[in-house]
């Protein structure tokens, strides 16, 4: 298959329309009609059985390939950027399908179909070598975390039941998941709305400010999120609280900002104009318009 960029589609002459007609109607006695696009900017496309790209070739972007496993979900793919450094990305799932880490990796070997297609070669493809092979590395863990997170109190990260516990990403893989640079952690309720985020920056923990806690307070019923506590009790906290439009009767949010210098509410309603997708924002009678703070 090919696709063309609209400048570069030259449309048939209502001539060459009557030709392609007569064609279609007597295909022995009139030859077939073509239009002719500018041949240079092609994007072609070849496809597998399954009707899965495994070639793209674009004018701008030079060739992209893509292998499958032999569930045929994209294991390896590498594009004209990746190609002179024999650079890949790559993609490995744990035994129910979820994806359970993305990266690049380089590899002197190159990537085939009979290596993709063959779970235990693609397995020491991806993971053979010196660690540091694989960068930009994230990491998804499901059920459960393979560390400690303090800050999520006694309870731990609660009711994930096969949800996202946690996800990291390390520039430089070293096969140690008790390490990366970055994380996102989850706690849920008992409906699977995120009720507690933490995120966490390894560089920050010599500092004091390693987590960052988000918690999220929801209606049983609807499931609207009705707060947002960032760092709550803590001298860096922000809230944001949501009301219903008759509460107060301009309807709208509400946020807190507390620092050490003291804070108070601050408001703002928002209401949406009738029959537009847009929205008017004004301050709430008797509160402080909503501004931006910053602590240096």
């Amino acid at each position: 298959m090919k696709t063309v960029p609209p400048r570069w589609v030259y449309p048939l002459s209502s001539s060459s329309l009557d030709s392609v007609q007569a064609h279609r109607l007597d295909t022995l006695n009139n030859p077939a009609v073509y239009p002719r696009h500018h041949d240079t900017t092609y994007t072609q496309y070849h496809y597998n059985s399954l009707n899965e790209p495994i070639l793209q070739i674009s004018p701008d972007a030079d060739t992209t390939q893509y292998w499958y496993d032999r569930v045929g979900r994209v294991a390896v793919s590498q594009d004209g950027r990746q190609r002179p450094d024999s650079l890949y990305s790559y993609t490995r799932y744990d035994a129910l399908g979820r994806t359970i880490e993305v990266g690049e990796k380089y590899s002197a070997t190159a990537m085939d179909e009979a290596t993709a297609r063959n779970e235990s070669s693609l397995a020491s493809w991806i993971t053979g070598g010196l660690a540091n092979t694989r960068t930009q590395v994230t990491y998804t863990h499901y059920d459960e975390a393979p560390f400690s997170l303090p800050s999520f109190g006694p309870e731990g990260q609660e009711n994930l039941h096969s949800r996202v516990a946690s996800t990291t990403f390390e520039a430089v893989n070293n096969n140690d998941a008790d390490t990366y640079d970055y994380g996102t952690h989850y706690s849920y309720d008992a409906t699977g709305n995120v009720k507690a985020l933490i995120q966490e920056i390894e560089a920050l923990h010599a500092h004091g400010h390693g987590y960052k806690r988000i918690d999220y307070s929801y209606d049983f019923i609807s499931g609207k999120v009705n707060a947002v506590f960032y760092q709550q009790d803590s001298t860096d906290q922000f809230t944001h609280r949501y009301k219903p439009p008759s509460i107060p009767p301009r309807g709208g949010s509400l946020a807190r900002f507390s620092s050490p210098f003291g804070g108070g509410w601050e408001g703002a309603s928002t209401s949406r104009r009738p029959h537009t997708n847009t929205t008017c924002t004004a301050p709430w009678p008797g509160l402080k318009p909503a501004t931006a703070k910053y602590r240096a």
